[in-house]
């Protein structure tokens, strides 16, 4: 990757992790307890109460759309473009199938992210909520496809590898 675009992608990400912690600090108007135990209290954040939530809505969508999902799907097409012009799948043959479960699994979890998202948004859940839903369901098998890719071998007879 050049050095310009790696310095690009970090630049917008900074940018877009600063527009989300200014929105939270817009949308989120003060905290209710949820669950409070002898002295330890646990508090959710409370969303837009006291202001009009459709447009900061759409910005948060839009921004977690830039960031994280669309650097993850920039990551899944570098990984695509590597399984294709793998320079030494003759002898690491099985590389391309590692970068296969991977790019599987970067796909899956910005497809959770969206998903989770439009959910949220669509049916004004509360989004830590939803949130915990996501982190519960599509984050599981992205990361049993992780475990797989680090569990295979570069190359089948990897006899001289132990």
């Amino acid at each position: 990757m050049p050095r310009s675009a790696e310095f690009a992608a970090y630049i917008i990400g900074v940018l877009m992790e600063i527009i989300f912690v200014l929105l939270d600090s817009i949308a989120v108007s003060g905290s209710k307890a949820l669950l409070s135990w002898e002295n330890i209290s646990i508090y959710d954040h409370v969303w837009f109460q006291s202001i009009s939530a459709i447009q900061l809505v759409l910005i948060y969508l839009i921004c977690q759309f830039i960031f994280p999902v669309g650097f993850i799907l920039l990551v899944a097409t570098y990984v695509r473009h590597k399984r294709y012009n793998c320079h030494l799948a003759n002898i690491y043959n099985l590389i391309p199938t590692k970068w296969k479960y991977l790019e599987a699994s970067l796909i899956i979890f910005a497809g959770g992210i969206i998903y989770h998202c439009v959910n949220c948004h669509n049916f004004r859940q509360n989004i830590t909520l939803t949130l915990g839903r996501f982190i519960l369901s599509a984050q599981l098998f992205p990361v049993f496809l992780k475990m797989i890719v680090i569990k295979l071998p570069p190359r089948e007879a990897h006899g001289d590898l132990k």
